[in-house]
């Protein structure tokens, strides 16, 4: 969907305005000490899952290689899975 369809109607460009800000506040996380913090990477969870129902495949691939990172740097899937067992469900789905 291109962003001229997504910003035809008042409800999608309010939808396309809080998308905008949800990366904003995202990338702002991820560039500071919160890169880390699993709040941060359930977001980034999140946006997989936004992307990939939207059929943005490509996009969703992206999040889905920061999310693989995130989990490297915090020790790995299996740490993870014994310390946020939720978090990491969310990820396999």
């Amino acid at each position: 969907m291109s962003l001229v369809a997504l910003n035809s109607r008042p409800q999608d460009r309010e939808a396309f305005r809080l998308v905008a800000f949800t990366f904003r506040l995202l990338n702002s996380k991820l560039m500071g000490d919160d890169a880390l913090k699993d709040p941060t990477m359930a977001a980034v969870v999140a946006m997989t899952q936004y992307e990939r129902l939207r059929r943005e495949y490509h996009k969703a691939l992206i999040h889905l290689k920061g999310v693989q990172r995130m989990v490297e740097l915090q020790g790995g899937i299996s740490l993870l899975t014994k310390r946020q067992p939720g978090l990491a469900q969310k990820i396999f789905r």
